[in-house]
């Protein structure tokens, strides 16, 4: 057991065993709450199923620490060599709100290695998607309702490590905008 605690000291853990009543307590060596939280407190039926226990635990953590520095390295090298998928000219739309549905069209005009420069473009609803405080919309090309903005690509890796890359919001997320909806466009909704 000696091992298991010299293991769970080297991770930030504090390994508390009770070996004549089989308990073991599992806390975070340093916790900025006040009470603390046990990250397990067991009482185990034999000392063998204590030690086992206790050893898959600390080898879970020590693989998602792997895990995620793994996922830390792709990340770092896929920012450092960015290879996107934005053009010039291809709208994207915001999509935002609370209660409503808000869109917003953009059109790229600049792509930089790790940014690109966006404009406001107008938008206008799509015939017959017209209902109660909602209907679809669709961007009007090249009709620019706003002043240039410099927007931050985004890296993201999953826990698969997929790549990928977006454009950094305020709010909502910025969507490809599919030159196949032009004829259905994007739900919007409002409120009076």
């Amino acid at each position: 057991m000696k091992n298991l605690i010299e293991k769970y000291e080297s991770l930030g853990y504090v390994l508390t065993v009770k070996e004549e009543l089989n308990i073991a307590l599992c806390m975070k060596a340093k916790s900025k709450a006040r009470f603390p939280k046990a990250l397990f407190n067991y009482r185990f039926k034999s000392p063998e199923r204590m030690a086992e226990y206790c050893s898959e635990w600390i080898e879970r953590v020590e693989k998602n620490i792997n895990s995620e520095n793994e996922r830390k390295a792709i990340k770092k090298e896929a920012q450092k060599n960015m290879n996107h998928n934005f053009v010039e000219g291809s709208i994207i739309y915001n999509s935002w709100g609370y209660d409503q549905t808000n869109i917003d069209f953009y059109q790229i005009v600049e792509v930089k290695p790790k940014s690109v420069i966006i404009r406001e473009i107008a938008s206008s609803y799509v015939k017959g998607s017209e209902g109660f405080m909602c209907a679809n919309v669709k961007p009007i090309k090249d009709y620019f309702v706003g002043e240039p903005i410099l927007k931050k690509i985004v890296t993201s890796v999953n826990y698969s490590g997929n790549i990928t890359y977006n454009i950094s919001a305020k709010f909502g997320c910025f969507c490809n905008f599919i030159e196949s909806k032009e004829e259905k466009g994007v739900y919007s909704s409002w409120y009076a």
